[in-house]
């Protein structure tokens, strides 16, 4: 997502800045006269409502029904001191809308503290930079954040970059305080369990599943899981969403009465983040490739055999326990019973595969998904080959310290 202030151009020049960048969507407020102007341009990565907007802020809704919802405000302080408090009013005002973790980032044209002014000329209105060796710096952009914002995203970071065109430096806001993820970029979908009690979910997932006629078993389900997620997270936020909002609206004085334990709770993640890894020749490596092959190298290693000879006597010594009607049975093809049976075994909200369904989704659902996933299951199984879209897994490295 991309703030921009200060435009000086019209909509249709915004809109043509952001097909070039292939961006799904924006919102401008158009510049008065030859100054002015804002924008707010996202991906499609992010579903954005815009709540309001005027010549000095846009206020949106990041996620609205996601588990990461929070409020965003692109900000643009009056540059006249005189006017000066309407802007904080404003922050006031936009402040009281919305109970979500908060964050407001743009040009507040105002310093926090002297040291965040160097240089001989007194004027806070506005960033200078004068030509010759007498140059005044003024810091005035920033992010300011709620706690719960800082509770709900502990190892964002913010970053001034170099300009060359102008005497402000752009704002890039991270979620984590390394540039590389040593996951999956982007929310991991999750099912959630509260779904189940609106009746057009089953619908959801009835309309998902048809169709991929004609495909084999392992590879039809895959494609039905994924359409599921993408068709539960948009009615997610066009029809369940709202539950999360009014939540999160009654649990306020709950969440500020967490709020000590909270930090110290994120506070100890921040220190069981994993930055690198160190392999056997004492290289430490930070890259996400490198540090996927040291894992890799590592259990490979732990579960290869070394070779071992001369159990031939000590198997002599061991009584057989399989008899031969358990050893046929045991050797005889799955059955769509034993599947239904390990389903029903498992906890409900446990284990949730690379897909995120939990087995909750399969015995809500069984009726609908169940006869391909049973296929599915038992292709594997009865032919001994598993492939990569099925078998992979999460694997959870936790720092011992």
């Amino acid at each position: 997502m991309v703030f921009l202030m200060e435009t000086k151009v019209d909509k249709d020049v915004i809109e043509k800045i952001r097909r070039k960048i292939q961006f799904a969507d924006c919102h401008v407020v158009p510049r008065q006269n030859r100054g002015g102007g804002l924008a707010l341009l996202w991906t499609d990565t992010n579903t954005v409502d815009v709540l309001s907007s005027f010549e000095r802020h846009i206020d949106v809704v990041i996620d609205q029904g996601m588990d990461d919802v929070c409020q965003f405000t692109g900000f643009y302080g009056n540059t006249d001191t005189a006017n000066r408090e309407d802007s904080w009013s404003l922050l006031k005002t936009l402040s009281r809308r919305l109970t979500l973790p908060w964050i407001v980032l743009g040009d507040f044209n105002e310093i926090l503290r002297v040291e965040e002014k160097q240089g001989w000329l007194d004027r806070s209105e506005r960033q200078i930079r004068r030509p010759g060796t007498q140059n005044t710096w003024i810091r005035l952009d920033r992010g300011v954040a709620t706690i719960d914002w800082i509770l709900r995203f502990p190892t964002s970071r913010s970053h001034h970059l170099d300009a060359f065109h102008s005497d402000h430096k752009p704002i890039l806001l991270i979620s984590d305080s390394e540039t590389k993820r040593f996951y999956r970029k982007g929310r991991p979908f999750r099912f959630e369990a509260m779904w189940l009690k609106d009746k057009t979910c089953e619908g959801v997932i009835k309309e998902s599943w048809s169709g991929c006629l004609g495909l084999s078993p392992l590879s039809m389900v895959p494609i039905k899981l994924t359409s599921c997620q993408i068709n539960l997270q948009r009615w997610n936020r066009e029809v369940f969403g709202h539950v999360r909002l009014t939540l999160a609206r009654k649990l306020k004085e709950l969440t500020k009465a967490e709020e000590a334990d909270l930090y110290r709770s994120n506070q100890r993640n921040k220190r069981n983040f994993i930055l690198g890894f160190e392999d056997d020749n004492g290289v430490w490596t930070k890259d996400e490739g490198q540090i996927g092959e040291l894992v890799e190298e590592y259990f490979s290693n732990l579960f290869s055999t070394s070779n071992s000879s001369g159990f031939d006597d000590i198997l002599k010594g061991i009584s057989p326990i399989i008899m031969e009607g358990m050893n046929t049975s045991l050797n005889s093809e799955y059955t769509a019973a034993e599947v239904a049976q390990a389903l029903h075994q498992m906890a409900p909200l446990t284990a949730p595969s690379l897909d995120s369904m939990s087995p909750i989704f399969y015995k809500s659902f069984w009726h609908i998904v169940g006869d391909d996933v049973t296929n599915a299951v038992l292709a594997a199984l009865n032919s001994g080959i598993i492939p990569d879209s099925i078998s992979t897994t999460f694997i959870s490295l936790i720092p011992k310290i």
